[in-house]
């Protein structure tokens, strides 16, 4: 930056004499339109989308959820040749009404290439910004707000403007200020729809005009537009803060839409996900089956291998200086802390036009002041070395997307803090055996989030690749838009749908293993159950519901007669409710549709009188479950169970030789044997001496802990 604006102040060219009064109004006008409206187009449906799939049950719910963010797999240059190609006179939807309806359509009414196709375009592939950033915050922190509203008199409509929308105000702001970066950084779209902008400005002072010095300016004037945007972002987000009561949150009940609400919620989400992924997507699919002889071509196989260098070299970088920066931000004092964290986040907010003129500058004058060193060491005449090289690229990539490398890392330690790190010294490492025997396994979740969404961003970037790539490398960023330009439409598709296969893949890789180390979605869930035994008039359970993560245990506590047991046997599938919904790591259990019989939940149980099979012998009793495994594999699972549950050698015993606390062992481990979803135990010390009751209740969790099963007892 202070390269770009060394030159800012002095006499301007005659080409920026002409900029000044003839385009820099319009450049100025146009950006600021398409910010402002695809700004509020995004902050709008991503927060409608994030309040209807947090909030409200209904159909497709499970699909739009995740699927509602993948149109960020989809890059916007991409999206904005693909309706182009969709919406012109050849198109596939004009063709068909040509051709198959006999209808005739005024060509107007299909041009998209325009300022407000141009906003389309960003806001369709863009709001997953707001609403993924809405959608956490709702999820995490406005369940008991919401019930309270309701059991007040507020209607859900009602209570999203009184409650939800100030609260959500900060998130939402967040998001579009993502989006706005987003917008500014942009090349491709406003470049091929033909709309002037500042990133086309540069584009064109630059390599039409020849002329740094009006590059330079228009840069400068486009930064302005950043620091204004990252200074509205503060004021509206710090203008009222508000923060929760209680760090204990519980998991959303979700309120089940009527028929019409259900319509329309459904609806509106797939319209949208239909927009932004599934018809780009489809038109790009049949484009690349058109150019299938291009998918083998030794030219695809060299883009794919210089994306995916430049993608790992340069993510690879960034983590390292992440980890180091972040590292020594949590463990030092000093008041420049703030100022590390400042600086390598700064590069995301800058544009990546402005960006290139700065390091362009910077390395033709690192080769001046270098020249002696390449004539007298390497015996080289060029003078140009390292700005012609790939490594002025990675360079680039690395100040560029430093940013979220940088707040993955520092998020991961924030969540560990200082005390294990402490704990380590004290037991004799040093820091360096501290930091690659603690620090950083502790933080591979955030490492490998972080490696995906850099790596994704790096796969996409385009303008950056455009001005500082070495002459004849291309990625598949480029050679898209090389295409598309080109008006080579379906030559286009094959490296668009190589750079979205790898983004989806990437995306699907990273919630499968964040879904299995974080542990935080809702694993067993009850809603609205009611109960009552045949004859009676009163209801045993009433709405009962409740909601529980995997590997924890949960404890029903209540008086005689309130339920607690004959809640745990409607789990079980003993007892059938009149109403409500039961499920199980995403498996539906008990609803309007489903009643599975109790051998089909595979679900383990210890009842309050164990039910130990007095005729057969412990190994028998575990072993009961077990009708589906192999003999060999039998015998292997009992011994594991008695030695978990420290039986060992009593295997030949009949319950009745054993004492209390090592019945209770058995029925544990007969009903841990066949590694059951959940485990249920009713009133598991019931029948022990009171003197019993804190030792064996500490073996039990002990146990359980090892074992990490699911349990409600």
């Amino acid at each position: 930056m202070v390269i770009v604006y060394q030159l800012l102040f002095g006499g301007g060219s005659e080409n920026w004499e002409h900029i000044k009064e003839y385009m820099l109004n319009k450049y100025m006008l146009n950006t600021v339109l398409i910010v402002t409206f695809t700004a509020l187009a995004t902050a709008i449906i991503g927060m409608s989308l994030a309040w209807l799939v947090t909030v409200f049950e209904f159909p497709f719910r499970n699909i739009l959820k995740w699927g509602l963010m993948l149109p960020l797999a989809i890059p916007v240059y991409i999206g904005s040749y693909t309706y182009h190609g969709l919406l012109t006179y050849t198109g596939v939807i004009q063709t068909f009404l040509r051709n198959e309806m006999n209808i005739s359509v005024n060509q107007k009414f299909f041009n998209i290439m325009h300022l407000p196709g141009v906003v389309f375009i960003f806001t369709i592939f863009l709001y997953p910004y707001v609403y993924t950033v809405t959608r956490s915050f709702l999820s995490r922190h406005t369940s008991s707000l919401i019930e309270s509203a309701r059991v007040l008199g507020h209607r859900p409509a009602k209570l999203f403007f009184t409650v939800i929308a100030p609260l959500a105000r900060g998130a939402v702001v967040g998001g579009a200020s993502l989006v706005v970066m987003e917008v500014l950084n942009d090349y491709g779209v406003v470049k091929y729809y033909g709309v002037p902008a500042f990133s086309t400005a540069i584009f064109k002072a630059w390599f039409s005009m020849g002329d740094l010095s009006a590059a330079i300016r228009l840069s400068a004037i486009l930064m302005v537009f950043v620091f204004t945007t990252l200074a509205g972002e503060k004021i509206v987000r710090g203008r009222r803060k508000y923060s929760m009561t209680t760090t204990k949150q519980r998991s959303m009940v979700r309120i089940p839409l009527k028929d019409w609400q259900k319509i329309l919620a459904s609806g509106y989400g797939l319209f949208i996900f239909m927009l932004g992924f599934i018809i780009p997507l489809t038109q790009l699919v049949h484009w690349s089956y058109l150019s299938r002889d291009r998918l083998f071509s030794t030219e695809l196989v060299e883009l794919i291998r210089n994306t995916l260098f430049v993608s790992i070299v340069s993510t690879a970088i960034i983590l390292v200086v992440a980890v180091i920066v972040a590292n020594h931000n949590r463990l030092s004092t000093s008041r420049l802390t703030r100022l590390h964290s400042g600086a390598v986040s700064l590069g995301y907010s800058i544009p990546g036009a402005v960006i290139s003129v700065g390091v362009i500058i910077l390395f033709v004058g690192l080769d001046r002041f270098l020249t002696p060193v390449y004539r007298d060491w390497f015996h080289l005449n060029k003078t140009l070395v390292l700005s012609t090289s790939i490594a002025m690229l990675l360079f680039a990539y690395v100040l560029r997307f430093l940013a979220i490398g940088y707040n993955n890392v520092d998020s991961g330690f924030n969540k560990i803090g200082r005390k294990y790190h402490e704990a380590s010294r004290m037991l004799g490492m040093n820091s360096v055996e501290t930091f690659f025997k603690v620090d950083l396994p502790m933080i591979h979740s955030a490492l490998i989030g972080g490696f995906v969404m850099v790596f994704i961003d790096m796969l996409k970037e385009l303008p950056l690749t455009l001005i500082l790539r070495p002459f004849n490398f291309d990625t598949l960023a480029t050679k898209a838009f090389e295409y598309a330009n080109d008006e080579m439409i379906h030559e286009a598709a094959v490296p668009s749908i190589f750079i979205i296969f790898i983004s989806l893949l990437l995306i699907f890789i990273l919630q499968r293993y964040q879904s299995r180390t974080r542990g935080k979605v809702v694993y067993l869930k009850m809603n609205g159950i009611d109960f009552k035994y045949r004859g009676s008039d009163e209801l045993i359970l009433n709405q009962v519901a409740f909601g529980m993560e995997q590997g924890h245990i949960l404890a029903i506590v209540g008086e005689s007669g309130s339920g607690k047991s004959t809640t745990l046997r409607v789990l079980a599938g003993l007892e059938t409710p009149l109403s409500g919904e039961i499920s199980v790591g995403g498996k539906d259990f008990y609803s309007g549709k489903t009643n599975l019989l109790p051998e089909e939940r595979g679900l383990g149980m210890v009842f309050q009188d164990y039910a130990l099979f007095p005729h057969l012998t412990v190994e028998k009793n575990i072993m009961f479950g077990l009708e589906k495994m192999r003999r060999q594999a039998k015998k292997k699972r009992v011994d594991e169970m008695l030695a978990l549950v420290d039986l060992k050698g009593l295997g030949k015993r009949y319950p009745h030789e054993l004492s209390g606390g090592q019945q209770q062992r058995v029925a544990l481990a007969r009903a841990l044997a066949p590694e059951p979803k959940l485990l249920l135990m009713d009133e598991p010390f019931s029948n022990l001496d009171a003197h019993l009751h804190d030792k064996i209740r500490d073996e039990l969790e002990s146990i359980l802990r090892t074992a990490g099963i699911t349990t409600v007892l």
